[in-house]
């Protein structure tokens, strides 16, 4: 046959026998004379070396761990401090929300010092302290820039009708009247 009818014959780098390597030599071992035999001594380099991915992920697990510890203590700190900030403060009764609606002045955040705020929200350009009124489905929102200037809105909401009334020109009876109160 002829050489060019011949089909070439090609090799697929795939199926190919691996060859054999050189044993490798420890560079960093040390042989220690009599003390094991003559056997090389690993070190820690070597250690390091051969458990690098098992070390990775030991390191990424602590770190991992210690951020949520982390997030879960500052959280516990802060619901610490809310709650110490509150304590020896009363609850917000009906009664004083009607005497704020019939206060003669602005409604400023020292009217509710005094009482139990169940949250606040200090973003960057507000503050908001949430109020319950006791025995009711009704909340009070006070809301502004800052508690050194005048409130920018105090709301009355009803929570399960989602009716509102500013407290300062609202008129009390009225809200009651169409968000009356659950019977007890």
């Amino acid at each position: 046959m002829n050489e060019q009818n011949q089909p070439l014959k090609r090799e697929n780098p795939y199926l190919k026998k691996k060859k054999e390597r050189p044993e490798k030599k420890p560079s960093m071992a040390k042989v220690s004379s009599h003390e094991d035999g003559g056997r090389p001594r690993r070190t820690l380099s070597d250690f390091l070396f051969e458990h690098v991915k098992l070390i990775t992920a030991l390191i990424t697990i602590v770190v991992v761990i210690s951020l949520v510890v982390a997030t879960d203590v500052a959280s516990l700190v802060e619901n610490w401090m809310i709650r110490s900030e509150q304590v020896g403060k009363k609850p917000l009764s009906l009664t004083y929300v009607e005497g704020l609606t019939k206060k003669s002045g602005p409604i400023t955040w020292a009217d509710f010092e005094d009482f139990i705020r169940y949250n606040q929200s200090e973003a960057k350009n507000s503050i908001t302290w949430f109020f319950k009124v006791e025995g009711t489905p009704y909340e009070i929102w006070i809301s502004g820039v800052s508690t050194d200037q005048a409130p920018t809105y105090v709301k009355l909401f009803d929570m399960t009708t989602g009716g509102e009334m500013d407290l300062a020109k609202g008129n009390l009876d009225q809200f009651m009247k169409e968000n009356p109160l659950p019977e007890t």
